[in-house]
């Protein structure tokens, strides 16, 4: 929020009014700078949408690569060994 508070003549320092050109200027420019306010607001509330998408796209990336690794093949046996050798070791 902007308040224009009491001008003032220079020379007597009697309160007067506000120039009519001085006071749309100003207008004008706390404008600017509410919208630039505004404009920064959402560039950083973008940029924290576009790191949370990073983040949710790097957890789907690895749960795709673990996938591709966990149903191959090979992983399989070694998982069916791994759980033989298990057994075996709560049988002895």
């Amino acid at each position: 929020m902007l308040q224009l508070l009491d001008a003032k003549e220079p020379e007597t320092g009697q309160i007067v009014p506000f120039d009519d050109y001085l006071q749309q200027m100003i207008e004008s420019l706390s404008a600017l700078a509410a919208t630039a306010l505004e404009v920064y607001i959402l560039e950083q509330s973008l940029r924290q949408q576009i790191k949370q998408l990073h983040i949710e796209i790097d957890e789907a990336r690895k749960a795709h690569q673990v996938a591709e690794i966990t149903e191959t093949e090979y992983f399989q046996k070694l998982r069916q060994v791994a759980s033989e050798i298990r057994k075996g070791n709560k049988e002895q």
